[in-house]
């Protein structure tokens, strides 16, 4: 399990395995791979933040080199789909052609926008930018809330009793 975490406000961001995996197959590595992005779900949202797992890219959404814009109605079918299982919505991913990834101003703006006009009862939502290293603690991993934005911190992988890494 990868996770993130910010000392101050006490707040962290957990990976499970199959979702770093899955992101990771994500990256894009060729010259010819488009970004790639979509929302992520947890079973259990607080303030310790656990991605149980995710979804996307949809084959409605419009990727290039360089930019990702989701299809919202293949979005909100797969959020209304996954709250009807226990999941909740508590953020996004996508992907960037750069080794260490960084949050543009657009994406700020979009996961500005999201945590504002969305309905929900969370305290923030989180922003995954998932860059070419393989490495996941090299992803940007983000927070928006009513505090503003913050960038957490990587740790290292950490070991779960039943022994998921």
């Amino acid at each position: 399990m990868t996770v993130w975490i910010h000392h101050r406000l006490s707040i962290s961001v957990r990976l499970h395995s199959e979702v770093t995996r899955y992101l990771s197959e994500q990256r894009q590595i060729h010259r010819r791979d488009t970004e790639a992005g979509g929302p992520l779900f947890s079973n259990v949202p607080g303030q310790d933040f656990e991605v149980d797992s995710c979804a996307g890219p949809f084959s409605r959404d419009r990727r290039t080199r360089h930019g990702y814009i989701p299809h919202r109605p293949s979005v909100q079918e797969e959020i209304e789909s996954r709250h009807t299982i226990g999941q909740h919505f508590i953020g996004t991913w996508h992907t960037h052609p750069s080794l260490r990834a960084t949050a543009s101003e657009p994406d700020v703006r979009s996961i500005r926008n999201l945590f504002e006009k969305s309905v929900h009862d969370l305290n923030l939502f989180v922003m995954i930018i998932v860059g070419t290293d393989p490495v996941p603690s090299s992803w940007e991993v983000s927070a928006f809330g009513n505090f503003g934005r913050i960038v957490l911190t990587p740790t290292e992988h950490l070991t779960q009793l039943n022994g998921e890494k």
